[in-house]
């Protein structure tokens, strides 16, 4: 019997084929570098040029940084409009519709404010005519010469700012025939009470 030797040879390396799969894989990481990197050189190039352009100054560093523009829109905030009665130092905030409120005091009379709108100062709803309305002005035990029993103790719901409470008077009798005027005043009247409650030192 016939012994025959197979020779086997040892393979050392890689076959040609996992080279050539090494060398695509290479190729796709390399190639994705490559385009990212490029990119990244154009966007920050388009940014450089649009800084330049309006003015401002390009983002650089030692790895060339992409300047990024972002706008923030922030809420316009509208200041509070008050009317502000210098002689008593209070504020009554002002809503919409009684932005133009005024006061007047007549006669030398510091404790009674007469009010009314800009809008209505050539009706009888005006301040120096029949008003909108008044604010008064009393203190803790000022006595009601009618009735002989404090401001107070008859109008618990003023507002109190300091020493002293203020509450609305409302005329006795309608500022205007003419009714998209009343209804002006009326409308006036009834947010001047309700800002009354707010009334604040000034």
């Amino acid at each position: 019997m016939l012994y025959f030797r197979t020779s086997r040879t040892r393979q050392k390396g890689f076959a040609a084929i996992e080279v050539a799969l090494l060398v695509v894989i290479l190729g796709i990481i390399g190639g994705t570098s490559f385009f990212v990197y490029h990119s990244n050189q154009q966007a920050g190039d388009a940014l450089s040029s649009a800084a330049k352009a309006s003015g401002g100054s390009p983002v650089t560093s030692a790895k060339k940084k992409v300047a990024l523009k972002t706008s923030v829109t922030t809420p316009t905030v509208t200041a509070p409009k008050y009317l502000t009665i210098k002689e008593w130092a209070v504020r009554l905030p002002l809503t919409s519709g009684v932005e133009d409120a005024y006061y007047i005091f007549r006669s030398g009379n510091t404790e009674d404010a007469y009010l009314s709108l800009r809008s209505l100062e050539t009706t009888m709803c005006a301040a120096d005519q029949t008003t909108v309305g008044a604010i008064s002005r009393f203190s803790q035990n000022e006595i009601d010469p009618q009735t002989d029993a404090t401001y107070l103790s008859e109008f618990p719901e003023a507002s109190k700012v300091g020493a002293y409470y203020y509450r609305l008077v409302t005329p006795q009798a309608e500022c205007s025939a003419d009714e998209a005027v009343q209804t002006k005043a009326v409308n006036a009247r009834v947010s001047l009470s309700g800002a009354l409650k707010s009334l604040q030192a000034e």
